[in-house]
């Protein structure tokens, strides 16, 4: 029971995304005049807001899982840190929308170590995830 009732919150936090995206999309579109050129950005602020809300939807499902399961396995932390090192790039085309010189410099200071780090530890969910494989008479001497 607890697990459909997070389900469906989890649905309608996508929703709420969803419908937040339709007014900055609405709000943008109104906001350019004839002369301005924003209207030519929208799909690209368009596409970035869903990649962003992807790679955030893959993280909160994987902490779900995480959260029903007790255990985090490598299994389910590999897809969470390569959703968190692809959420690098529209967190920094968001930052540099909304944020001053100083402010983004330190964000991408920062994202830098996040992306380093998630990516490392993607390599490193990888060795564990790759299954062994064993010479022909170590096989033989398992399966014996």
């Amino acid at each position: 029971r607890n697990v459909h009732l997070l389900t469906m919150l989890l649905l309608l936090l996508l929703l709420l995304l969803l419908l937040l995206l339709l007014l900055l999309l609405w709000r943008w579109r109104r906001s350019a005049g004839p002369q301005k050129q924003e209207d030519e950005c929208i799909p690209d602020k368009l596409f970035m807001a869903l990649c962003l809300s992807l790679c955030v939807n893959t993280m909160v499902l994987g902490l779900h899982q995480v959260y029903v399961f007790k255990a985090l396995t490598a299994w389910l932390a590999l897809p969470m840190l390569w959703a968190l090192y692809n959420a690098v790039p529209p967190m920094l085309f968001f930052g540099s929308l909304f944020l001053s010189t100083d402010s983004l410099h330190n964000m991408c200071f920062w994202l830098h170590f996040v992306s380093m780090l998630s990516g490392l530890g993607a390599v490193v969910c990888l060795w564990f995830v790759v299954p062994m494989v064993y010479a022909a008479p170590v096989g033989v001497h398992l399966a014996g």
